[in-house]
């Protein structure tokens, strides 16, 4: 039960957030505090400015919780695991909702900057989907509740509160989304850089090792590119990097991780592949590669092998394809790219 929650709620991330699942618990636990220490002094507001209202200890229950979470937090520098984590959001809506039924309705108002709160963390982390059902759990909710204890200008309510929580939400998922890019990404060809793609593919080995599959890694290196820089310019050497990463964008599969890992060097890892399908897949680039000239080796992983010894069986396979490939063209004519 347990691992399905898990994956149903690792799903309703950002792919890019799917790729360091540590470090995103870490972040969601963070963020999360903060979301619910709003949400205690709220409840505290209530319990504070009004004496006695009906359900006012539901209020303190509230208030509690609220409050140990961060405390949790620092106390046990861990936090929730991920998808215990997760599920804090649709329960701080609930509580965000059922608050303004409980509370004295001249209250009610000061909710509606909690809102905002929980749509930046939602619009940051989470897909669409998941956005917009969490949206319209908190509209339809605070639409009904509204309507049945006769909130004063409820549609002005509704329109300002959730107007705003749009408009923070975009800015916020837009802003998240461009620092997300420049932060994991190489900023010529928009493939992953280097760091990255060694902690994506981290995860990527624990979920093999889990699930019993093959992980390939394809290590490329473009053949006589420095001579290309030196004959025609660093524009044209750059042009063959970005049409060359385009090429390996297009071919790829969603579930690979394509960086580019320096210089004129590219690495994929492969989930759920062996070494024959790895082949396939070079077999093809080669065929759409157009004038592009490149040498490659494969490495499947094995199991408690580290990511370094992987990387350099992978390299070495590739500078051994690189050598023969000159013995069989010598006197080494270089393709025109």
């Amino acid at each position: 039960m347990y691992s399905l929650i898990e994956s149903l709620t690792i799903k309703s991330l950002k792919n890019s957030f799917c790729h360091d699942l540590e470090n995103t618990r870490d972040e969601y636990n963070h963020l999360g505090s903060v979301l619910f220490f709003g949400v205690g002094l709220v409840a505290l507001s209530a319990l504070l400015a009004v004496p006695s209202f009906e359900n006012k200890f539901v209020v303190y229950l509230y208030t509690a919780y609220c409050f140990f979470l961060p405390f949790y937090q620092k106390v046990t520098a861990r936090g929730y695991p991920l998808p215990i984590a997760i599920l804090q959001v649709p329960l701080g809506l609930v509580m965000i909702i059922s608050l303004q039924c409980i509370m004295p309705i001249e209250l009610v108002g000061f909710t509606a900057f909690l809102y905002p709160i929980v749509f930046v963390f939602v619009y940051e982390f989470h897909t669409t989907c998941f956005t917009r059902a969490m949206f319209s759990l908190a509209l339809i909710g605070t639409a009904f509740i509204g309507y049945t204890r006769d909130f004063p200008y409820l549609f002005a309510y509704l329109f300002t509160t959730f107007g705003s929580t749009v408009i923070i939400g975009q800015v916020v998922r837009a802003a998240a989304e461009k620092t997300i890019l420049l932060a994991n990404h190489d900023g010529l060809t928009g493939l992953l850089n280097r760091r990255h793609w060694e902690e994506s593919l981290i995860q990527l080995l624990k979920i093999a090792v889990r699930n019993n599959s093959d992980v390939s890694i394809i290590y490329m290196d473009l053949d006589g590119f420095k001579k290309i820089n030196d004959d025609s310019g660093h524009l044209k050497g750059d042009q063959i990097l970005q049409n060359f990463a385009a090429l390996l964008k297009k071919e790829g599969r969603d579930s690979d991780l394509i960086a580019r890992w320096g210089g004129d060097e590219f690495v994929i890892a492969m989930p759920d592949t062996n070494e024959v399908k790895a082949q396939s897949t070079i077999n093809r680039l080669t065929k759409l590669s157009n004038n592009i000239s490149f040498s490659s080796g494969i490495a499947v992983y094995e199991a408690g092998e580290s990511i370094d010894d992987l990387l350099s069986r992978a390299d070495r396979q590739m500078y051994k394809s690189k050598a023969e490939r000159k013995t069989q063209t010598e006197p080494n004519p270089q393709k025109q790219i």
